[in-house]
């Protein structure tokens, strides 16, 4: 009786192990449900500006991929999934692929506007909207000449009036020989960039205003970024785009003399900011050639770096070496030079703040 007992049992268990075991058919259903699942969009949905593109990339499979989209006014796609915005709306992009179908959800927004505008001290303007509030205002700048007799300066103050109240604008050490006043429009928010110049339209006041809670108040100083390594900073507005200020920094520093250089600065997030500390130098003053940036000679021996960020030493860059300045790097408490050589090296050198007389290339030229 009891071999029975036993013997039922391993009857029953071996037809329990038989039926879990899948044949290849079976199995290749599950693995085939499992792969579709694991297919996908890189994104459900995105936000395009008109006439910008975007790529879209199906993950989980190297299969051939057939795109289409729900409106091709709105948005094309191409064999590649490159989404093209064509205005404004939304639509939907189709990507099938082993027999899936996936979407995604394409937003068309018109360029948010930018533009700068040149203004006229003691003209009225109707036609912008400084306040933030969607409609036009009356906006008119006075400069507030100095009293008294100064031989160097003429103007000390900006009154701006707003809706016909009276702002005063003045900033330390910002006594101006001249002035201008622009109007900047970033991502449909409008700023107002006071420039203020000495002798040789060195700046004495360069800053952008936001006007928040009846009130302007400073969005970025530009003098402050570039006077504290040199002498004779000057600043101009190469151009805006969208929410980015391109903006001509020169200086008369130590380490070159006379340099321009780019930097570019972007309203994101309600707050001005550069992107970068890094810079392409555009020109340097090299024996009174103002035109170019011009391989000069090293004046003194110099450790290179890889990086202005990386203590990693590349070598030295010995006295007389022909060089010429390709980048700057300016934060706080450094500055750094990227050089090239004749012979095609580059590598970042240590720059010195302020004025001493002892450039990094002998043919620096020095004015003022």
């Amino acid at each position: 009786m009891k071999h029975k007992f036993l013997k039922s049992i391993l009857i029953c268990t071996t037809l329990a192990i038989g039926t879990m075991v899948m044949s290849p058919l079976e199995t290749n259903i599950i693995q085939t449900v499992e792969a579709k699942s694991n297919i996908k969009l890189n994104v459900k949905s995105k936000s395009i500006y008109k006439g910008k593109t975007y790529t879209l990339k199906v993950q989980g499979t190297k299969k051939k991929v057939k795109w289409s989209s729900s409106n091709k006014k709105v948005a094309t796609v191409n064999s590649k999934g490159k989404v093209t915005a064509k205005k404004k709306g939304s639509c939907y992009i189709y990507a099938k692929v082993s027999g899936k179908k996936l979407k995604c959800k394409i937003t068309v927004k018109n360029k948010p506007s930018s533009y700068v505008s040149n203004l006229t001290f003691g003209k009225t303007y109707k036609n912008f909207d400084i306040t933030g509030d969607k409609k036009n205002d009356t906006i008119k700048l006075y400069k507030h000449k100095i009293t008294g007799y100064d031989e160097f300066y003429n103007y000390d103050k900006v009154i701006v009036y707003v809706n016909g109240k009276q702002k005063i604008l003045s900033v330390k050490n910002g006594k101006s020989l001249s002035m201008e006043a622009k109007l900047i429009k970033l991502n449909n928010k409008i700023f107002l960039l006071i420039n203020g110049y000495a002798e040789n339209y060195c700046d004495n006041w360069q800053v952008l205003y936001q006007y928040k809670n009846s009130k302007f108040v400073k969005a970025y100083d530009f003098k402050n970024i570039t006077s504290k390594y040199g002498y004779a900073p000057h600043t101009s507005i190469a151009k805006v785009s969208e929410n980015k200020i391109y903006v001509e920094h020169s200086l008369i520093s130590d380490s070159l003399g006379c340099v321009n250089f780019q930097y570019i600065y972007q309203y994101k997030n309600e707050k001005v900011s550069r992107t970068s500390n890094t810079a392409n130098v555009s020109w340097e003053g090299v024996n009174d050639d103002y035109q170019s940036v011009k391989y000069g000679t090293m004046a003194v021996n110099k450790t290179m770096y890889t990086s202005p960020t990386s203590h990693k030493k590349k070598g030295v860059i010995k006295k007389g070496t022909k060089v010429k300045p390709t980048k700057i790097y300016m934060t706080g408490s450094q500055i750094y030079i990227q050089l090239k050589t004749k012979s095609g090296k580059t590598g970042w050198v240590k720059g010195v703040k302020g004025i001493h007389s002892n450039p990094l290339i002998k043919e620096s030229l020095f004015v003022g």
